[in-house]
């Protein structure tokens, strides 16, 4: 994850069911978090159609 995520991100936890949001969450907060980059990690979505069927058919 990258700082110029958070809006995406802070976006989606504000409205996923059961996501409590602290003063961590805050941009400071993630900010602070992003110091260690190998701790963050950020999920995008993919073409499955596309992607991923031909990487199992090459495996096949």
């Amino acid at each position: 994850m990258e700082l110029t995520d958070y809006q995406q991100v802070i976006s989606l936890w504000q409205t996923s069911q059961g996501v409590k949001l602290r003063d961590a969450d805050s941009i400071e907060g993630i900010k602070n978090l992003l110091k260690n980059q190998n701790l963050s990690f950020v999920a995008t979505k993919v073409d499955i159609h596309s992607n991923n069927k031909r990487t199992n058919n090459s495996q096949n």
